[in-house]
């Protein structure tokens, strides 16, 4: 195979995955943020009116161990408080589900961010005084709101802000190949990072109490939980 024709093939690959990754996660989420939020599609933004309504999720071909003779279908749905997946216990630690359920999380966390980076001004504030995210849960399999103090969201994303920022330095193969300019504004950007770091000081005891308060209340709220479901085999679209 030639470089072009392999690199076309890449391409081609990765343009599926990100096209899947909004098939999957696009509606539940556009729909979670409505009900957490307690707003219309309207008010996070009008360009929602717009967005796919396609959720048909992923079929996978039969699986010899579970049953031959079975597609299998996993997909996205809220679903309440206390959901819990009903994927068979045949099924767990299989290197192909664990695969399927890593192309989930990744894609509820890429979807997600793509998604609030087009909300209103009004929404954006909303949620930064929620400061929420979804976490998977891996008894469940469904993916839950979590609280995180504001400012220990912020320290941590920049202490790993600032990580990256000194182990790029430490590497000497990237290191070593950029000019005095760059290596400057490298180590300014690792200054201005520790300046903010500064900033986000917080108390400890204060951030726990808080998020115990708040992740009490998240308890209570719907998710969004993997369905699963067999297919038979005169129905297997979009296989993998």
């Amino acid at each position: 195979m030639s470089d072009s024709t392999q690199n076309n093939t890449l391409e081609k690959r990765k343009k599926y995955e990100i096209n899947k990754m909004f098939d999957l996660a696009e509606k539940p989420l556009v729909e979670y943020f409505c009900y957490f939020l307690e707003k219309n599609k309207e008010e996070l933004n009008a360009e929602y009116n717009n967005i796919s309504l396609v959720n048909d999720g992923i079929i996978l071909t039969p699986i010899e161990d579970y049953n031959p003779d079975k597609y299998l279908h996993f997909k996205l749905e809220i679903k309440e408080h206390d959901y819990v997946s009903n994927i068979p216990a045949e099924l767990n630690n299989n290197p192909l589900i664990n695969d399927l359920l890593n192309f989930f999380t990744y894609s509820i966390q890429e979807v997600f961010e793509s998604l609030v980076s087009i909300f209103t001004e009004d929404i954006i504030k909303i949620l930064i005084e929620k400061s929420f995210h979804l976490e998977f849960n891996k008894k469940t399999l469904s993916f839950k709101p979590v609280y995180i103090y504001p400012l220990r969201q912020k320290f941590n994303i920049l202490n790993e802000c600032k990580k990256n920022l000194e182990d790029l330095r430490q590497s000497s193969e990237v290191w070593d190949k950029l000019d005095e300019k760059n290596k400057i504004s490298w180590n300014d950007q690792i200054s201005q990072v520790n300046q903010m770091l500064k900033s986000c000081q917080y108390s400890q005891d204060v951030a726990d109490e808080e998020e115990k308060k708040y992740n009490e209340q998240f308890s209570k709220y719907k998710c969004i939980g993997i369905i699963f479901s067999e297919v038979p085999e005169n129905l297997q679209p979009n296989v993998v």
